[in-house]
């Protein structure tokens, strides 16, 4: 759909990750370049031989009730919600129509990790599932649990479409405030993925980087596979008549949405020419009413994997001209928070923000070398301080899914830059 290209603003967001539980934290990290993933023991499997970023829950943010109800991806979840909530000032004072305020969350693996657990403790020790496995373990209880503590009325969706979730999860409550359905909605989405069952599943897909660290290396000749992370991320969606009337700064604007599916079906490799991502940019950018020209920076999907990163330049090219996408400052920040599969979409959302308003091109860990059978992208391992007027950000899924988002800066950020 086409909206007016400024009316839907991001006035809170919030973030759990690696790099620590809060979305500054994040945005340090991503400034410093440092890497949150770290080598994993999984007991009684052996010594670690699989690398993975850790989220860090803040205690204040986790009540008994909540830890009763929630497994660990749903307190993930929980906790970047609240976080947003606060950040755009909602808990000093909430919409005046609670039933115009919603809530889209997404995840790729929802709590698989918690059922898998849940089955060990059976297996090994007995353990009979508990009834309330049901509800803690559903797609949408986080989202619930937020509605519910946060006095929300309006609709609630959780959609589960693999890396590109919470890609779509904004798109969807964009195109609810821009029709004029909404006033504020929540969207967030979490992951815990590090599970010993889930990340072996992984490496004999031969998608993971073996070795510690610096084995992460999107977009680099060497790269080699990507490594997995933990994360809750979470953004507030506004329409900009709401948030003036409230008196609540804006810290960018969310001004397009564009997907695609690939036309040459694979489960798990994307269209070798990213013919899927390429139309997912255009529509975005069309919904935005902006050209390629006015784009200052591209938050890559950049998963470090051969097929993927050779894609997703590829469509880059595409859309920027071959001789000019090296010339677009382009980032993949995954190497400091792992892949955080279906959080992805708002994390690195999140991430693009940090970057908006601070003022810089984050760097691409471990990059150093380019491919030079590859379209060159203009990613860098040293950070790039300018301002950011538009950015991209691309989400690529298994299945051939394909979303990109177009952000701005916010002409009425009221100072709110952190």
């Amino acid at each position: 759909m086409k909206a007016r290209r400024d009316e839907v603003v991001v006035t809170g967001v919030g973030v759990v990750s690696t790099a620590g539980p809060t979305a500054d934290d994040l945005w340090n990290a991503v400034e410093a370049g440092r890497s949150g993933t770290r080598a994993l023991t999984f007991e009684p499997h052996g010594e670690p031989s699989i690398y993975g970023g850790r989220a860090e829950i803040g205690v204040e943010d986790l009540d008994e009730r909540a830890r009763k109800r929630l497994d660990r991806s749903g307190l993930l979840l929980l906790t970047a919600l609240r976080q947003a909530w606060r950040d755009a000032g909602l808990d000093r004072g909430p919409p005046a129509d609670p039933e115009r305020v919603g809530i889209v969350t997404g995840s790729s693996l929802n709590a698989l990790s918690s059922m898998f657990n849940e089955h060990d403790a059976w297996l090994r020790q007995g353990t009979e599932p508990r009834p309330s496995e049901l509800i803690r373990c559903s797609a949408g209880a986080a989202a619930s649990f937020a509605a519910w503590s946060l006095g929300i009325g309006g609709p609630i969706l959780s959609l589960s479409g693999s890396s590109v979730t919470t890609a779509c999860a904004l798109g969807e409550a964009w195109s609810k405030i821009a029709a004029g359905w909404l006033d504020v909605c929540l969207v967030g989405g979490a992951e815990a993925p590090l599970h010993p069952f889930i990340c072996r599943t992984f490496q004999r897909a031969g998608v993971l980087a073996p070795g510690g660290p610096e084995a992460f290396r999107p977009f680099d000749r060497r790269r080699c596979g990507t490594q997995l992370g933990e994360a809750g991320a979470a953004i507030i969606l506004e329409s900009r008549e709401h948030a003036e009337r409230r008196g609540a700064p804006a810290c960018a604007d969310l001004l397009g949405f564009g997907t695609a599916h690939d036309p040459s079906f694979s489960w798990t490799s994307p269209d070798p020419d990213g013919r899927g991502l390429l139309r997912a940019a255009q529509r975005a950018l069309e919904s935005a009413q902006l050209t390629p020209r006015e784009i200052d920076y591209v938050q890559l999907h950049g998963t470090g994997t051969r097929a993927n990163d050779a894609a997703e330049a590829r469509a880059m090219g595409h859309l920027f001209g071959v001789e000019e996408v090296g010339r677009i400052p382009a980032a993949g920040t995954k190497p400091i928070t792992g892949h955080c599969l279906g959080a992805s979409g708002v994390l690195e959302t999140v991430t693009a923000i940090g970057a908006i308003t601070r003022g810089f091109i984050p760097p691409t860990l471990n990059y150093a070398e380019p491919d030079a059978n590859e379209v060159a992208v203009g990613v860098s391992a040293e950070i790039r301080r300018r301002p950011i007027a538009s950015a991209l950000v691309n989400t690529v899924g298994f299945g051939g899914q394909n979303t990109v988002l177009v952000l701005g800066a916010s002409a009425n950020d009221g100072g709110k830059v952190p």
